[in-house]
């Protein structure tokens, strides 16, 4: 009862005035019982913003709870937005099928919607494609969209374009350039490429040995 008679006063029918934010308390009501149409509506007001400061975070968990209760029909709406080039939508189920929420888990059909995202623009999903691509070998692919996401300032993707030239995959082994690429990453506080970083020093692997200089990178890797 909550949930539907926040739905009229969403819509503003049977007699209701339309009101957002009413409609939201109510909805915020039956969520708290677990209502996952409720959970669900909570989500994509949330999303645009209605009745509520917009916040994709919280739509985001939202829509994972109501998708983990059971609530198949978002996938379809989801599905549907993501097609129309709605870059949160695509985002959402990609992670969905990643990490099987409310879903088969699917990386193929996870990387189908990532790469919606990426086409899109979205520099997370360039990111998200690259990781399963890799995981999956596909290394010349993933080497290109680490490149395009790092292009764009991500820091996970320089981290992993660098690694890749150091490992040879998707490209030849090229330890210099891994390290250029790894220590930009490292300069920018991301801790595994600190590491890496320091075992290159330690190693003298793409650049001069040098141990000193390993144990300043070990330690901004520790902290």
């Amino acid at each position: 009862c909550q949930n539907t008679l926040g739905k009229w006063i969403y819509e503003g029918s049977h007699g209701y005035a339309q009101d957002y934010k009413k409609a939201v308390a109510w909805w915020t009501e039956s969520a708290k019982q677990n209502n996952v149409d409720a959970i669900a509506n909570l989500g994509f007001c949330y999303m645009y913003g209605l009745g509520v400061n917009t916040d994709t975070v919280t739509a985001n968990q939202l829509f994972v709870k109501a998708l983990k209760l059971g609530n198949k029909n978002l996938v379809t709406v989801h599905d549907s937005l993501a097609r129309e080039g709605v870059v949160f939508s695509a985002l959402l189920l990609g992670k969905c099928y990643r990490m099987a929420y409310g879903v088969t888990r699917s990386e193929t059909t996870a990387l189908r919607y990532y790469k919606m995202a990426a086409d899109r623009g979205s520099v997370d999903g360039m990111r998200e494609s690259a990781l399963l691509m890799r995981s999956a070998k596909d290394d010349k692919e993933a080497l290109a969209m680490f490149k395009k996401a790092m292009e764009k300032g991500d820091v996970t993707s320089t981290y992993y374009y660098g690694k890749m030239h150091c490992e040879g995959r998707g490209t030849a082994v090229d330890a210099k350039t891994g390290f250029d690429f790894l220590r930009k990453a490292a300069e920018k506080d991301f801790a595994a490429a600190q590491y890496e970083l320091a075992e290159a020093y330690a190693n003298g692997n793409g650049v001069v040995h040098n141990d000193s200089l390993a144990l300043v990178w070990y330690r901004k890797a520790a902290l």
